[in-house]
C-alpha cells in the first residue's frame, strides 16, 4: 500500500503528518456538527454523533483529498476493519487498485464521482475488504455544506446480492423464448436478449444505448414517445396497440408483424418497462389463409367473439344481410337476429362459450336472421369453436335457406300430388285389372265360341249323315213292312233290306261314334279353358285332343302341320292353361305368320324336361319386324288393330305360361325365316 510504503522511508514524519490531517479533518467534522446549532459536547452534539455511529448503512466522512475522517461501526465492519482504524486511510485502499484513478484523481478535489458536483450521484465500483476479497459496492457522495469545508460524506452499499439478481434477471431475459427489450424511462434500450437480435437483424452494440424508436416503423416514429410517457406516467403490465397491427422495423428496412407485451419494472435507479415482442409473421400468415378459406365459403361465415361483437365476416355475409363489413365487424351479433329474440340471446352466447362444441344452432326450431332492410331470413346455422392467441371465438357458418323451403314447399305439393296420382292409378289398375279379367275372359269365351262353332260344323257331318241313314233305313223298313202286309215281299227284297239295314246301322254306328268323340273332346277342352284346375295329364294325347278341336278352323287355311310329341311326358299341371297357350299361339299363327291364300306349314314340339316339359310352336311364316318382337307379349299391343286384333292374347300366354304354368316363354324370329316360340315348364 502506497501509505505503507512510505511509513517505512520516514515513518515518523508519515506518522505526524497523518495525524495533523486527520486531526485537521476532524476539527472541521466537529465544527459540521456545531454548525448545526447544537454547542460542542451538548447532548445533541452526542445523539449526532450516535446516530452517525449506529446508522444501520455504511457512512463514512472523506476529505477532499480521499483521505477518510471519519466512519461509522457498520462501515469498519463492512470492509472488515477493527472500530477506530479506518480514519487516517484514504479511501483508495478500499477499492481495487484498477479502479482508483476513477474514484479519486491526483490534484482534484473529490466530486460525487463526476467532473462536476453532482449531490447524490452513484457509480457503481467494487470494494476491497482488508483481507483483500473484492466485493461490488455502490458509492453515494453528497459534499458537506459547512461554508468552505471540503468534506464529503460517503454511503456505501454492498451490492453483491442485487448484482446477483441481476444476472438472474438477464439470464432470464437472455433464455426467454421471444424477444425481450429493457428500456429506460427516456427511451432509452438497456438490455436485449439473443431473439431480439434474431427478430431485427441487429448486433447487440447496436441496439444498447440507442432509443427504442430505433425498432419502430417511421410513419408511426414521430408518436411513439408520447405513447411512451403516457406509459410511465400510467405503468402497468398490458398488451400494447390492443386491436391495431402492429409492426417492427428490421435493421434491413423490412416491417415485420408483431405482438408486444410491456411489464413496468421499477427499480432503484427507477422505472423501466420489459417488451416481450413476438413476431408473428406465421400467424398472419394462418391467419390470411384462413380469412381467405372464411371469404372463398359458398355460405355466410361470421366469426364472433366471447363478449358477442362480430370479428371477421365474408362476402356471402354481406350478400344475405345486406350489410357492409364496415357496418358489422365490431358490432353485436344481436344485430342480425329477430328483434322478437335480442334480449335473450347475449344469454345463448354465453352459455355456447361455456359448453363450446361443433354443432348445429337451434336444432328442431326454425331460425331466421334479420337483414337490414328488416326482412326476416330463415336459415340453418353450424358453430364451430375456435381458440387462438387472442382468445376463443366462434365461426358460425349460416346458410340461406329460403330457396330450400320453396322447394321443399313444392315438394311437399309434388308429394301431395303424386300421392294423389299414385292413388288414381291403383284406381285405374284396378279396373283395369278388373277390365282385363273381363277381356280376358272374353277371349276365353271368344276362343270357346269358336270352338264351339268349330265342333257344331263338325258334328254336322256325322248327325246329318247318321240321320240320312237313318232315314232312309225307316223308309225301306215301311216298303218292306208294305210288300209283307200285301204279300208280295220276296226273299230278294227281303236279303236287299237286310244289307241295306246292315249298312245303315254300321254307317250310323261309325258316325255316332265320331260325334260322340267330338263332343267328349270338345267337353274336356271347353271345361280345362274356364277352370284353373291342376290334374294329372299326358301331354301328347292332350295336344291330339287341342288340335282336334281345332280342326273345324284349321281346315279352312289347309296349312300343315306336324305334330312331334314324346309319348311319355306324363305331367301334373293345369290343362286349361295349355290348352288356351296352344290355341292363341296356333291361331296367331294362322292368323299373321302367312298372307291369305298361301299354305304354310306348322310344326308342334314337345319333349320332357324334368318334372315339366319343353314345348315349341314354329312356323316357316314372314317372321316378326325387329322393333315388334319386343313389345308382342305388352298387353293391348297389336298390329291388327283395325281387323278387329284386341293385342291381349300373346300377353294372356305370358301370363298363363309364368303365372299358372310357373315356366318361360322365348321367341325368336327373323324376316322372310318364321317365328319360333319355345315353352318351358317345371309343372
Amino acid at each position: 500500500m502506497t501509505s505503507g510504503q512510505s511509513m517505512q522511508r520516514d515513518p515518523d514524519a508519515k506518522f505526524s503528518n497523518k495525524t495533523t490531517q486527520v486531526s485537521e479533518s476532524k476539527s472541521k467534522f466537529d465544527a459540521f456538527t456545531e454548525a448545526s446549532g447544537a454547542p460542542r459536547g451538548s447532548q445533541t452534539s452526542d445523539l449526532y454523533r450516535q446516530i452517525f455511529d449506529h446508522h444501520p448503512g455504511a457512512i463514512m466522512v472523506i476529505a477532499a483529498n480521499g483521505q477518510i475522517v471519519q466512519a461509522n461501526a457498520y462501515c469498519e465492519k463492512l470492509f472488515g476493519y477493527a472500530r477506530g482504524s479506518l480514519p487516517g486511510l484514504s479511501i483508495r485502499d478500499l477499492v481495487p487498485e484498477a479502479l482508483r484513478s476513477k474514484l479519486i484523481r491526483p490534484g482534484k478535489k473529490i466530486t460525487a464521482g463526476h467532473s462536476q458536483t453532482t449531490h447524490g450521484a452513484r457509480s457503481k465500483l467494487a470494494g476491497r475488504s482488508k483481507d483483500g476479497s473484492e466485493f461490488p459496492v455502490e458509492f453515494s457522495l453528497s459534499p458537506m455544506s459547512t461554508g468552505d469545508s471540503d468534506l464529503v460524506i460517503a454511503s456505501i452499499r454492498n451490492v453483491a446480492e442485487r448484482r446477483r439478481m441481476d444476472e438472474r434477471f438477464r439470464e432470464i431475459v437472455e433464455t426467454a423464448p421471444n424477444a425481450t427489450i429493457l428500456i429506460r424511462q427516456d427511451g432509452a434500450i438497456d438490455l436485449i436478449n439473443a431473439q431480439t437480435e434474431k427478430l431485427f437483424g441487429y448486433k447487440r452494440s447496436e441496439l444498447l444505448g440507442q432509443p427504442v424508436e430505433i425498432l419502430i416503423p417511421k410513419q408511426v416514429r414521430q408518436s411513439h414517445p408520447a405513447l411512451r410517457d403516457h406509459f410511465f406516467r400510467n405503468p402497468g403490465a398490458r398488451s400494447m396497440g390492443s386491436g391495431r397491427d402492429l409492426f417492427g422495423l428490421t435493421r434491413d428496412g423490412r416491417e415485420v408483424p408483431i405482438e408486444i407485451g410491456l411489464s413496468p419494472i421499477k427499480t432503484s435507479e427507477g422505472m423501466f418497462v420489459l417488451a416481450a415482442v413476438i413476431d408473428i409473421t406465421e400467424r398472419k400468415k394462418l391467419e390470411d389463409r384462413f380469412r381467405k378459406v372464411v371469404e372463398a365459403a359458398p355460405n355466410a361465415m361470421i366469426m364472433i367473439r366471447r363478449d358477442g361483437t362480430i370479428e371477421l365476416i365474408n362476402t356471402q355475409t354481406e350478400k344475405l344481410f345486406g350489410y357492409s363489413r364496415a357496418e358489422l365487424i365490431g358490432q353485436p351479433v344481436e344485430m342480425l337476429v329477430p328483434r322478437h329474440v335480442q334480449t335473450a340471446h347475449p344469454k345463448l352466447v354465453e352459455k355456447y362459450f361455456e359448453n363450446p362444441g361443433t354443432r348445429a344452432m337451434g336444432s328442431g326450431r326454425d331460425l331466421f336472421g334479420l337483414t337490414r332492410d328488416g326482412r326476416e331470413v330463415p336459415i340453418e346455422i353450424g358453430l364451430n369453436p375456435i381458440e387462438s392467441d387472442n382468445g376463443s371465438f366462434v365461426l358460425a357458418s349460416v346458410i340461406d335457406i329460403t330457396e330450400r323451403r320453396r322447394a321443399a314447399k313444392i315438394q311437399e305439393e309434388l308429394n301431395q300430388s303424386l300421392a294423389r296420382q299414385v292413388e288414381e292409378t291403383n284406381l285405374a289398375m284396378s279396373r283395369l285389372q278388373d277390365t282385363q279379367e273381363q277381356l280376358i275372359l272374353a277371349e276365353k269365351m271368344a276362343s270357346l265360341g269358336g270352338l264351339v262353332a268349330g265342333v257344331a260344323h263338325e258334328i254336322n257331318t256325322p248327325v246329318g249323315i247318321g240321320v240320312t241313314a237313318a232315314s232312309h233305313l225307316l223308309d225301306e223298313a215301311k216298303r218292306v213292312n208294305q210288300l209283307s202286309s200285301d204279300g208280295k215281299l220276296t226273299r230278294k227284297e227281303f236279303d236287299k233290306f237286310l244289307a241295306l239295314s246292315q249298312q245303315s246301322g254300321q254307317m250310323l254306328l261309325s258316325n255316332l261314334q265320331r260325334a260322340a268323340e267330338l263332343i267328349q273332346s270338345f267337353k274336356r277342352v271347353a271345361v280345362d279353358q274356364l277352370t284353373d284346375e291342376r290334374r294329372q295329364v299326358n301331354l301328347g294325347r292332350y295336344i291330339e285332343e287341342i288340335m282336334l278341336s281345332l280342326k273345324p278352323r284349321l281346315k279352312v287355311c289347309q296349312h300343315q302341320i306336324h305334330i312331334q310329341c314324346d309319348e311319355d311326358i306324363d305331367i301334373r299341371t293345369v290343362p286349361g292353361a295349355w290348352s288356351q297357350v296352344m290355341t292363341n299361339l296356333i291361331l296367331n299363327a294362322v292368323t299373321h305368320a302367312w298372307p291369305a291364300g298361301t299354305q304354310g306349314v306348322l310344326t308342334i314340339n314337345a319333349v320332357k324336361q324334368g318334372s315339366g316339359a319343353s314345348l315349341s310352336i314354329s312356323d316357316n311364316g314372314a317372321g316378326i319386324a325387329p322393333e315388334v318382337l319386343p313389345k308382342i307379349f305388352d298387353p293391348f299391343f297389336t298390329t291388327k288393330r283395325g281387323q278387329g286384333g284386341t293385342g291381349l292374347g300373346l300377353n294372356i300366354v305370358f301370363n298363363l305360361i309364368t303365372q299358372t304354368l310357373g315356366g318361360s316363354i322365348d321367341v325368336t324370329s327373323a324376316a322372310g325365316e318364321g317365328t319360333t316360340f319355345t315353352i318351358t315348364t317345371t309343372r
